[in-house]
């Protein structure tokens, strides 16, 4: 079953003519903030706990709306699950979407799962592959979820993918990353794609042997970066002018991913934090929203134009590069 999801309009204009996507500094786990020009706000994961709700809360405020239309839970690791009953007691948050039921266990699943069906008891529904949900005049489509896709290429894709066969496919357990959510950003001309912690083989199944996805400005690099997602096969095939990789210090952020990426000609990697792991293959600290050990929750923010122009500006340091 397919639905079409509809916000409504909630609330004053921001000023500008501008989407935003806020990357918020959870340290390791998801926190996208979607704001449209006219004021409807959704909200892509919560982060683990008090401190993440704090942080979303903040660049909330920070974006002018008081109220999440919509929590789209990717899955139900704490990570992504442990800070919305958390940021529910701060902020209104009007209807929860998400893939259904906890697949795994691991230590705290309990607790995590039973304080997200407190809060969102009587608003929550199930979204389906091809599900499309509105954002003022953006879109984001759900790809995948609960290992389903979509059936048909998108718009721009359909073509043969010749790099398939290049990258071997891992043996990778079913857990909630497997069941996880997947979704492309549309607004205009531009779009956006964030397969969050759906793994390697999944996202190849995207563009081999079609490139179901066609070609993207921003990618979002899957799982923080971590190497169990992000193939090559992936990358070259939607062709990203920037990366942006919201990782944590420890969390993602491996060699082989920065490897990937410096490989396939992106204009830049963008990143939430600098990561251990990868050494002088991070990118230059001006890139970095927090380049040191400690971080003070700087974020990245994505604005996109109504013709497709976007920019992208370091919390920590307002730098602010732009993109056509």
């Amino acid at each position: 079953m397919k639905i079409l999801i509809v916000l409504l309009l909630v609330g004053l204009a921001s000023a500008a003519d501008r989407l935003t996507v806020r990357f918020i500094d959870v340290e390791g786990g998801r926190a996208t903030l979607i704001v449209a020009p006219t004021g409807e706000a959704l909200l892509i994961d919560a982060g683990a706990g008090e401190r993440d709700a704090a942080r979303i809360q903040k660049e909330m405020q920070a974006a002018g709306v008081s109220r999440i239309h919509y929590l789209l839970l990717t899955s139900f690791h704490r990570d992504n699950a442990g800070g919305v009953a958390k940021l529910a007691k701060l902020v209104p948050i009007i209807a929860y979407l998400d893939h259904g039921a906890n697949t795994e266990r691991y230590p705290g699943a309990d607790e995590v799962n039973a304080a997200y069906q407190e809060v969102a008891e009587g608003k929550r529904r199930g979204v389906y592959a091809g599900d499309s949900i509105s954002v003022g005049k953006a879109e984001l489509m759900v790809l995948t979820v609960n290992g389903d896709r979509v059936d048909d290429s998108l718009p721009g894709g359909g073509q043969i993918n010749l790099l398939c066969g290049s990258d071997k496919r891992m043996d990778i357990p079913k857990s909630e990353d497997t069941q996880s959510i997947g979704v492309l950003l549309t607004f205009g001309r531009f779009r956006m794609l964030d397969f969050v912690d759906v793994p390697w083989n999944q996202e190849m199944d995207f563009v081999c042997p079609v490139n179901r996805i066609g070609t993207v400005d921003v990618y979002v690099t899957p799982l923080h970066g971590a190497a169990t997602a992000g193939p090559a096969t992936l990358v070259n095939a939607v062709r990203p002018q920037v990366a942006i990789m919201d990782n944590g210090p420890a969390s993602g952020g491996a060699p082989e991913t920065f490897r990937i990426l410096q490989k396939a000609g992106l204009k830049a990697i963008w990143q939430l934090h600098s990561a251990a792991a990868a050494g002088p293959l991070n990118s230059d600290p001006s890139l970095i929203a927090n380049p040191d050990a400690s971080s003070d929750g700087a974020g990245l923010v994505l604005a996109v134009a109504p013709n497709g122009e976007y920019s992208i500006t370091n919390e920590r340091t307002g730098k602010t590069v732009d993109y056509k």
